[in-house]
């Protein structure tokens, strides 16, 4: 189907008309002997009413070119892909020359404009969206790990480690036990491995998270490294730091652990005591089994005495390692008195 017709080019105006030389007003004269020049009048200037082409004229003019002949569609200056283009759109006019007003231009950056405008709010609610989004799944996961059972602790998933003749297993477990279905994030590892260290027969203790529902207590006994008289037929077994590790009777005392003989009603024997324990901690296992006693008369005044009946001086606490390297050397020359107070210039007596 053939497209409608476009607007059609302006009329071209009409070709101006020629004025005569002369008019018909106006007069030549001759005069006797011969032509005499004719006066032209000068041209009156053209006004619209000069210009306007009679009605019959015109319609005949209609749809001709200055040959006459009838003036098809290729006559006018056109594309035919651009006219598609407006029959479509609607929004695009063209001037005699086919070529878009300026009005087009405007509308199209407009409409890129408008586009942009979507696509930047598109964005923005993806942006907004995945915010919201990952914010949720934090939400859910704080909520799992620190508020929920799903991550809590359970009484089956409690290991104890730690071997030792008085670490008392199951006392470090019943501190453990009451924070069952506590979520692991919130539990107060710290405050349970206080509480476990409480028992005598442990030293030090730590409490691991295991997850996903488990805890590890590691236990690090306390050894004793002395034995002092608790009346009757009873004995308290001393560690170093002079915690009493566990009492128990006089015939059932390890081999190895020395007596310790403080006087604890002289003044600063708690000190004393302290010193003297701290000394037989510093013993090597092969000399530690050689002491009988020990005891001293302040903390200056250490002494030992050995099962072969031996004497020694051992001073004051400091030193200690020196001191029991330098004995187990003097040992090898029998002696009623070994004094190892001045660890670099040694006697035996």
């Amino acid at each position: 189907m053939r497209q409608p017709s476009p607007p059609r080019k302006p009329r071209p105006a009409p070709p101006r008309p020629r004025v005569p030389a002369s008019t018909p007003g106006s007069r030549t004269s001759q005069r006797a002997g011969g032509p005499q020049p004719r006066r032209v009048e000068p041209a009156r200037e053209l006004r619209g009413a000069d210009l306007v082409i009679p009605a019959d004229e015109l319609e005949d003019f209609d749809g001709r070119d200055v040959d006459g002949e009838g003036l098809d569609d290729d006559d006018y200056d056109y594309d035919e892909q651009e006219w598609d283009e407006l029959d479509e759109t609607g929004r695009r006019e063209l001037t005699g020359r086919g070529e878009p007003v300026p009005g087009a231009r405007v509308s199209q950056l407009d409409d890129r404009l408008a586009e942009r405008r979507r696509s930047s709010r598109r964005v923005l609610w993806v942006r907004i969206g995945s915010a919201v989004g990952a914010a949720a799944v934090l939400a859910v996961a704080i909520w799992l790990v620190g508020f929920s059972s799903v991550l809590g602790l359970r009484a089956d998933q409690v290991t104890i480690e730690g071997e030792g003749p008085y670490l008392d297993r199951d006392a470090a477990l019943a501190e453990v036990l009451p924070h069952v279905d506590t979520p692991l994030a919130r539990l107060d590892t710290a405050s349970i491995a206080e509480a476990i260290v409480q028992a005598p027969g442990v030293k030090e203790a730590e409490v691991a998270r295991s997850w996903p529902n488990g805890v590890t207590v590691t236990l690090v006994p306390r050894e004793p490294v002395a034995v002092a008289d608790a009346g009757g037929e009873q004995v308290d077994l001393v560690g170093a730091d002079g915690v009493v590790v566990a009492t128990t009777a006089a015939d059932a005392v390890p081999e190895g652990l020395p007596l310790l003989t403080v006087d604890m009603s002289q003044d600063g024997a708690q000190e004393t005591v302290l010193a003297v324990l701290s000394v037989l901690d510093e013993l090597p296992p092969e000399l530690r089994e050689q002491v009988r006693d020990a005891g001293a008369a302040s903390r200056e005044a250490i002494e030992l005495r050995l099962h072969s009946g031996s004497e020694v001086v051992w001073g004051s606490a400091a030193e200690s390692q020196l001191k029991a390297e330098v004995l187990l050397a003097l040992l090898q020359v029998p002696a009623q008195r070994y004094d190892v107070s001045a660890p670099e210039a040694p006697t035996t007596s």
